[in-house]
């Protein structure tokens, strides 16, 4: 979570600058593949349907 909250942080720096929507690009990556990540060490059992997801 505080990964989460450190990126939440990042995004704000970078919201004033130009390249926001190139933050808000990778911002929404990283998220999702530390999303990816925490399922698979919660549920090893639905490790299979995160592969299909990607």
């Amino acid at each position: 979570m505080a990964v989460y909250v450190g990126m939440l942080r990042l995004g704000r720096l970078c919201a004033g600058s130009s390249g926001v929507l190139g933050a808000r690009a990778a911002l929404s990556r990283s998220w999702q593949e530390a999303r990816l990540q925490g399922v698979r060490f919660l549920r090893p059992s639905g490790e299979k349907l995160a592969h299909q997801g990607v």
